[in-house]
């Protein structure tokens, strides 16, 4: 178990990550602190709950240095009279390579129950050994082929921070579920100003196109804002999730020094 076997709930199941791109110049500062984004989650105009994704520190990992991420989603108490959710994830994230090595993942939609333990890498041909856990199959064990440098549901973050982004630009993702390979073909299609709770910023504006292992009859669309300034906060998503439409809104910032 990791960071310290403390427990994990994870990250908002919403968008995805890029096979190839070029790293700016900022990437290197998004590590260098603890870091703590918050979020608050709407859908159709509703108040849902909050999200929060952080950096917890630095790890060893199979004796190289790698980060510690850890990401979760909960829903208020009114929202869990209608579809409880309380999702966590964490990774073991190698900077270096810009990809998760290891990730664990509990999620409780609507009182389904299921954990994830994910290895990366584990194999020759881009395998990934997967552990699923739910309340009727234990411990099933079984591999996947992913793309190169797929991400998890939370390293997407960090891994898509590093993008250098410039209008009218297109790249790709992939992100690995635990069950699904999600393909995201992007395009930047403007800076413009974005106000938040934390003031007004100038955002490139990503439109996302998004299919599963493939298969173009699973699509989905979204709309991603990403600070133009050095650390490249996401500030906003939207996309339309089974219940409706759901806007995610950064709503705090928190920083301490590595």
């Amino acid at each position: 178990m990791i960071l310290e076997r403390c427990k994990i709930r994870n990250v908002i199941q919403l968008l995805l990550v890029a096979c190839f791109f070029v790293p700016s110049s900022s990437y290197a500062n998004i590590f260098l602190n603890k870091e703590i984004l918050k979020y608050d989650i709407q859908v159709m105009g509703v108040d849902m709950g909050e999200a929060e994704v952080s950096i917890v520190g630095k790890r060893q990992w199979r004796g190289k240095p790698a980060y510690a991420l850890l990401g979760n989603v909960k829903s208020n108490t009114k929202w869990s009279n209608i579809y409880p959710v309380d999702n966590m994830v964490a990774s073991i994230y190698n900077a270096t390579k810009r990809m998760p090595v290891y990730t664990e993942m509990e999620f409780d939609f609507n009182r389904k129950i299921r954990n994830y333990n994910i290895w990366f890498n584990s194999g020759t041909g881009n395998l990934v050994k997967v552990r699923k856990n739910t309340k009727k199959i234990r411990r099933k064990f079984f591999n996947k082929k992913i793309p190169r440098n797929a991400q998890d549901l939370l390293s997407w973050i960090y891994y898509l921070r590093a993008l250098k982004l410039n209008v009218g630009e297109s790249f790709s993702f992939t992100i690995f579920s635990g069950n699904h390979s999600y393909t995201v073909k992007c395009k930047v299609e403007k800076i413009e100003s974005l106000e938040t709770r934390l003031g007004n910023h100038r955002a490139y504006v990503v439109n996302m196109k998004i299919t599963r292992n493939g298969n173009k009859r699973y699509r989905k669309e979204a709309v991603l804002w990403i600070d133009s300034h050095d650390t490249r906060l996401p500030l906003k998503a939207k996309v339309t999730m089974p219940f409706g439409l759901t806007e995610i809104t950064l709503s705090s910032v928190s920083k301490k020094q590595l």
